[in-house]
């Protein structure tokens, strides 16, 4: 028989091993990526992941197993068993039959001392690879019952339990964080959603003379609709997003007609999105250069600053084509 040392992995609170096991269980094949290996007499040794067994087997005990069948163990015994691709090591409860076939019943060391363990769980007999015989914990070596704690050793093994309860916590709560991540454009989507009814559009030219009051942006199905509105007035305008009266972002337009027609000069961008992620102050933008699209412009001219490279990449995505020259820069249609 060969014999060696499984270091197992943490899944959820009980001990342990991460490998696949042959079908003969009384043979374990060594997985090439494990690193410790111990032949030791006639035990299988194997270090303990996990607290299910606390206070009897603490996590990273070393322990060794004594091959037996599941006919030769014992009410109490801690055995080895495998259950589906991992293998644990708990407390027999007893061995029954099932449908012919002899089974066992195990618990946690919780469970199993308070008689709070669940209904028969089928575990074959020809699972059990063995039981705990010895118990090696730093220098000292016992066996499962002489592993009874001390008030200092309980306070320690507490310490330890708690070290690993927060570690585990830590662990999901890294997991949440990336999983909110992986999310955060589904969220960004539902949340635009959400405010795209709840924005008011508002028009006012409180640059070069007081309309009186401000208009809603959302009345006007074209251009001339809004030009109109103020009796065809060249001079600047400012187009403000508001969402739960806050400004969310702000367009200072300035329109002036000539020989050629109508043309609007963009005079400055100045946005202030207060919603992470909901596109409000690109939807502002993107519906300012609609609303001047909709008559037959010549020229669209876009004075910003060096810095602004953002809104420079955003004109080129809304179909403007950038001249990459001296300030003021050329914004044209692309036909």
């Amino acid at each position: 028989m060969k014999k060696v040392i499984i270091v197992a992995d943490n899944t959820r609170n009980r001990q342990t091993v991460k490998t696949e096991l042959p079908e003969s269980p009384s043979l374990l094949d060594l997985p090439g990526n494990l690193r410790d290996i111990c032949l030791k007499n006639n035990n299988i040794i194997f270090r303990a992941s996990g607290w299910s067994m606390f206070p009897v087997i603490w996590e990273g005990d070393i322990l060794e197993i004594e091959p037996i069948r599941l006919e030769d163990a014992i009410e109490g015994d801690i055995i080895l068993y495998k259950l589906g691709a991992l293998t644990f090591a708990h407390r027999l409860v007893k061995a029954y039959l099932e449908d012919g076939c002899l089974c066992a019943l195990t618990s946690g060391e919780k469970g199993y001392r308070n008689g709070l363990f669940y209904e028969p769980q089928g575990i074959p007999s020809g699972s059990v690879i063995g039981k705990i015989t010895r118990i090696k914990r730093g220098k000292s070596r016992m066996s499962p019952d002489e592993a009874e704690l001390n008030k200092t050793g309980l306070i320690k093994g507490i310490a330890k339990l708690a070290v690993w309860m927060m570690k585990q916590h830590l662990k999901q709560g890294i997991s949440k964080i990336i999983t909110l991540a992986q999310k955060r454009k589904t969220y960004q989507y539902l949340l635009k959603i959400f405010v795209r009814g709840r924005v008011s559009f508002y028009v006012g030219i409180p640059l070069i003379e007081n309309s009186g009051s401000a208009a809603y942006l959302g009345f006007y199905k074209g251009f001339n609709d809004f030009y109109g509105s103020f009796r065809g007035s060249d001079g600047f305008y400012t187009i403000t997003a508001k969402i739960n009266n806050l400004n969310a972002g702000r367009i200072n337009l300035r329109f002036s007609s000539d020989i050629s027609g109508k043309r609007c000069l963009l005079s400055d961008i100045a946005v202030k999105a207060y919603f992470s992620g909901t596109g409000i102050a690109e939807g502002l933008i993107d519906k300012a250069l609609k609303l001047c699209a909709k008559v037959e412009l010549q020229e669209i001219r876009s004075v910003l600053s060096r810095e602004d490279g953002p809104a420079s990449r955003f004109l080129e995505g809304c179909g403007f084509e950038i001249l990459h020259s001296e300030l003021p820069i050329e914004c044209h249609p692309i036909k």
